[in-house]
Order: structure tokens, then C-alpha cells, then sequence
């Protein structure tokens, strides 16, 4: 069951998805004006998937995680 902050019948806001464990947070998504510009996802322990929308239609992803210790960003844009 998700939780919204703002106005969920508008999709104006943000939906806190949570994960299997209690008090573990799966994932945010952030609307405007019914459309979803960014969505964050736990894809597991250390790793956290990010997508962007911009208005032109480009689509932004970024992969965060850990490689021995140190934090590495993939990312790539491409339009939609």
C-alpha cells in the first residue's frame, strides 16, 4: 500500500511505495500534473536505479551502486 504526499487524485505529489520489510522504502515517485518526471527504485542493497522525464520527451536513467567500496553512477539520456 502506498502513501502519497499532495493531491493524490490529481497525481500532484509524491508516492512512497515501501518495500517487503516493514519501514523500508522501495520506491518514490514524484508526479506534476499527472505525469511522473522522476522515479527512484532500491533495486537491492546497494543499488539504486533513478529515472528522470523531462518535458521534451528525453528520458535520463541512472544506475547508483557500489564497486569495491567506492560509489559508481551509470548514466545514460536518450529521447523518447
Amino acid at each position: 500500500m502506498s502513501t502519497w504526499i499532495g493531491d493524490k487524485e490529481r497525481k500532484n505529489g509524491v508516492e512512497l511505495r515501501p518495500g517487503e520489510m516493514p519501514r523500508v522504502l522501495d520506491e518514490a515517485v514524484l508526479y506534476i500534473d499527472g505525469q511522473c518526471v522522476m522515479h527512484m527504485e532500491a533495486m537491492n542493497k546497494s543499488t539504486y536505479w533513478f529515472g528522470l522525464y523531462l518535458p521534451d520527451g528525453t528520458q535520463v536513467n541512472l544506475n547508483i551502486f557500489s564497486r569495491s567500496g567506492r560509489a559508481v553512477i551509470d548514466a545514460n539520456a536518450e529521447k523518447q
